[in-house]
C-alpha cells in the first residue's frame, strides 16, 4: 500500500521550461515543457486535448544538438485556472526509439544531479 502523499510515479519527473513540439489529430503545435521523466511528460498546451489521444512529440533537450522524437497517449487533460486558451497536458510514452529514450534517460539523471 503507497502511503499518502507519497510518490508513485515508476521514473522520477524533473521540472523543466522549455518548447516542444506536439501533434494529435491536427498541425503540430508548440507546447511549454513543466516536468519530464523517462517514461513521460507534463506541458502546457494552446487546446484540448482529448484523453487516450495518441500524439507525436519532438523536443530539443537543453545541452543536446539532437531532437528527440517520441510517440505517447494523453493521459490528462485539463483547462488551466484562468485561461481559457491553456491546457496542462500529460503524455504517457508509448513508442520510444532507443535513441530517444537514451537521450532521456541522460539528461534526466544530469538534471537530478544538478538539483541534489
Amino acid at each position: 500500500m503507497t502511503k499518502p502523499g507519497s510518490e508513485r510515479r515508476r521514473a522520477p519527473r524533473i521540472p523543466a521550461d522549455f518548447p516542444i513540439r506536439l501533434r494529435g489529430e491536427g498541425e503540430a503545435q508548440e507546447g511549454r515543457l513543466r516536468d519530464l521523466s523517462e517514461i513521460g511528460l507534463c506541458c502546457t498546451y494552446p487546446e484540448a486535448i482529448e484523453e487516450m489521444t495518441l500524439v507525436q512529440i519532438g523536443l530539443e533537450l537543453p545541452g543536446d544538438d539532437e531532437v528527440v522524437e517520441v510517440k505517447g497517449a494523453v493521459v490528462r487533460c485539463e483547462e488551466m485556472a484562468g485561461s481559457e486558451k491553456a491546457h496542462e497536458i500529460a503524455v504517457y510514452f508509448t513508442e520510444t526509439p532507443a535513441e530517444s529514450r537514451n537521450a532521456l534517460k541522460a539528461w534526466v539523471t544530469r538534471a537530478t544531479e544538478a538539483i541534489n
